[in-house]
């Protein structure tokens, strides 16, 4: 189940952590986002919307495919708190 959602305005990056599950580049591999000590779903719980610098909207994105890597990550949508697993 997906928790309570962290206030967007009060959303402080800082705060956000990650739990690796599983051998790294196989299908088991999973990355959970843990929030003040919660598990949350980085897609429906961390805000789009990162701040502004000189004056330019900066923005939170997951990145699939990292640079220099050939292996791809998605979110998986149907377990709870959505990790990003190989695919």
């Amino acid at each position: 189940s997906i928790n309570q959602r962290p206030n967007i305005l009060d959303f402080d990056i800082t705060k956000l952590t990650t739990v690796a599950e599983g051998k790294p580049d196989t299908l088991q591999y999973k990355l959970h986002f843990v929030y003040e000590g919660s598990p949350i779903s980085p897609w429906h719980n961390i805000p789009f919307l990162a701040g502004e610098k000189s004056r330019e909207k900066l923005l939170h994105f997951i990145c699939e495919i990292p640079k220099g890597t050939t292996a791809k990550f998605e979110i998986n949508k149907e377990q709870d708190n959505n990790p990003i697993i190989q695919d």
